[in-house]
């Protein structure tokens, strides 16, 4: 029978993977306390996926906030759908 409990060994691997600097290669500011929400500046490129291994595309979402107009990319699984992780690509003021 299968056993779901991970060893500390895992454990640790999990948890450093999912570390914010796994994916530093992709933040532009690595000051978390200067963006909106604490989200970090990103470049959408492309990444590969964590879950499946599959290249994953951001998806870029904008919209307007305190009267900027905010451009976020959210990266997710094509394969599970699994959400991986998101950041903000720029923030300008509203024209």
């Amino acid at each position: 029978m299968y056993n779901s409990k991970l060893t500390s060994a895992e454990r640790r691997s999990v948890k450093n993977f999912l570390k914010p600097k796994a994916f530093h290669p992709y933040y532009l500011d690595n000051n978390m306390n200067n963006n909106i929400n604490n989200m970090q500046m990103v470049r959408p490129v492309p990444i590969a996926s964590p879950i499946s291994g599959n290249p994953v595309h951001p998806r870029l979402h904008t919209y307007e906030r305190n009267g900027q107009v905010v451009t976020e990319a959210h990266w997710i699984d094509p394969n599970s759908g699994a959400f991986i992780r998101k950041g903000i690509v720029s923030i300008e003021p509203k024209q």
